[in-house]
């Protein structure tokens, strides 16, 4: 053999070996590969991503006779809110700041309970959509139930609170639990809580609808039901300055406590209490305007 034939082979074996790494191992047969697995990332293919992983774990697992696994949704919720936990406190651990682990959150039998005991919270967890509802609901009497409970935890932080007198003397003690959720944390979007203009904003409609029925003229019946109605959009609009500090309190608890449950699901209760009471504040409304 030449030697010009012995390069030509020598130069050709890296080429072969080249293009077989390239080609990889045999794909398996379609009948064995979950639908989606090689989909590219996107939002839109998010549900079908999370089956082709379980699917391709199950596949592994069926290989070494383990019984398949399935979608927990509790366990996904508590998951995604860690998930949103390291990214509103800017940390990537399997501790959380306030001392939470994911250990915890997926080893708790508790896991989605919202009477599960959580330390660590800075305020009692309700979602905006239900603080909303709820207080119109029940004439704005939940909004002392949220002042109640938020002071109560405070109190169970070991600080003294008061909670019955500071919600009762709400109006004097809103500004003190407003700029407590702006101090708590203030490297977090919760330390820029506006919490003097906040207070200001919900003294003045909730004062102000009381307020109004000092000065409308009984005499004048079109005049006096014109200011019956403000008075009550006044008061029901204070809510919407307790959004903010609700919101910011739940990034707090979602750094603090990234396993708690957000309370945004209507129990039978509440159903129960928003319709009593909702009921009496309708019918309030009928005999006040029927005097008119």
């Amino acid at each position: 053999m030449s030697t010009l034939a012995i390069r030509r082979r020598a130069a050709a074996c890296p080429a072969a070996v080249a293009i077989l790494f390239a080609l990889g191992p045999a794909p398996a047969p379609a009948a064995t590969r979950c639908a989606g697995a090689s989909a590219a990332p996107s939002a839109a293919a998010a549900a079908a991503r999370q089956r082709a992983v379980i699917c391709e774990i199950n596949r592994v697992r069926r290989r070494h006779g383990l019984a398949p696994v399935r979608r927990d949704a509790r366990l996904a919720r508590a998951a995604a809110r860690y998930a949103q936990a390291m990214v509103a406190g800017r940390f990537f651990s399997h501790t959380s700041p306030g001392g939470s682990t994911l250990h915890v959150i997926t080893g708790r039998k508790s896991v989605g309970n919202r009477n599960a005991p959580v330390s660590g919270t800075l305020s009692v967890a309700v979602s905006k959509k239900k603080l909303v509802i709820m207080s119109i609901a029940t004439g704005t009497l939940y909004q002392l139930v949220w002042f109640y409970s938020n002071w109560r935890q405070i109190q169970r932080r070991g600080e003294i609170a008061a909670p019955f007198m500071r919600t009762l003397f709400a109006p004097f003690f809103c500004y003190a639990l407003f700029s407590r959720v702006r101090r708590y944390r203030k490297e977090l979007p919760s330390g820029r809580l506006q919490a003097g203009l906040l207070a200001l904003g919900w003294l003045a409609t909730t004062l102000g609808g009381a307020f109004l029925s000092l000065f409308y003229d009984g005499d004048v019946r079109s005049l006096a039901i014109a200011l019956y109605v403000v008075s009550l959009f006044l008061s029901h609009a204070s809510v919407l300055f307790m959004l903010p500090v609700q919101n910011a309190a739940e990034t707090i608890n979602r750094v603090e406590a990234p396993d708690h449950d957000p309370n945004d699901r209507f129990t039978v209760w509440n159903w129960i209490w928003g319709v009593f009471f909702g009921f009496l504040a309708v019918a309030n409304i009928a005999v006040v305007l029927a005097t008119f």
